[in-house]
């Protein structure tokens, strides 16, 4: 139970992030910063870093122990869960997390769009934005409209809530560029699927 319950928090994740996949390129300057999330109106908490570069979107995070990462390209159809312990990774598809393709504007992923006015998220000035009619929301949740607060530098939602519940945002930004390894699959690692993941995780525990 423990481990579906850490593999339901990846995919809340993955679903609160603010990103998009696809052809378009990532014209922003990089930057790397602390992602924090709440779910259903809790506090908010820091569940990790994220990068973000010319490649694509990383989330390094860990739960139960484990490290843990997610990939985001920007040029791919999938979506990845790495875990480093363990070497394996898995793969999804990009509906299937929401994922849309990139533009380097706000809304994203929704109908309509109407900017708010200019506000402040960690000390820097971004566009707040009211984002309605999801369009293609991730496996398994309903469509719920947002608002958003978007980073012009940046060319990223640096904060997300839903009117679902689910926050998700970045603080301690540091602007740079990123290593692109980053953003790939080490050497070595396995695909597996759910059901071989869960088996070895809890082998894994039976032998401790």
């Amino acid at each position: 139970m423990k481990h579906a319950t850490m593999l339901a928090g990846i995919a809340l994740l993955l679903a609160a992030l603010p990103v998009s996949g696809g052809a378009a390129e990532y014209g922003g300057p990089g930057f790397s910063g602390d992602a924090f999330v709440s779910n259903g109106g809790g506090p908010m908490e820091q569940v990790g870093t994220i990068h973000v570069g010319p490649v694509g979107v990383r989330m390094n995070m860990e739960a139960e122990g484990r490290r843990m990462a997610s990939l985001i390209p920007w040029s791919g159809e999938m979506a990845y869960s790495l875990f480093l312990d363990d070497k394996v990774y898995l793969e999804m598809p990009a509906e299937q997390v929401g994922i849309e393709p990139y533009e380097d504007r706000p809304c994203v992923g929704y109908r309509d769009g109407a900017k708010l006015g200019s506000d402040s998220v960690g000390g820097r000035t971004v566009e707040k934005w009211r984002c309605t009619g999801e369009l293609a929301p991730a496996q398994g949740r309903s469509p719920a409209d947002a608002t958003t607060w978007y980073d012009r530098e940046l060319g990223f939602e640096v904060k997300v809530a839903r009117d679902s519940g689910e926050v998700f945002e970045v603080r301690n930004v540091s602007v740079g560029g990123q290593d692109p390894s980053l953003f790939q699959i080490p050497g070595g690692f396995r695909k597996v699927d759910m059901e071989a993941l869960m088996k070895q995780m809890m082998e894994q525990q039976q032998g401790q």
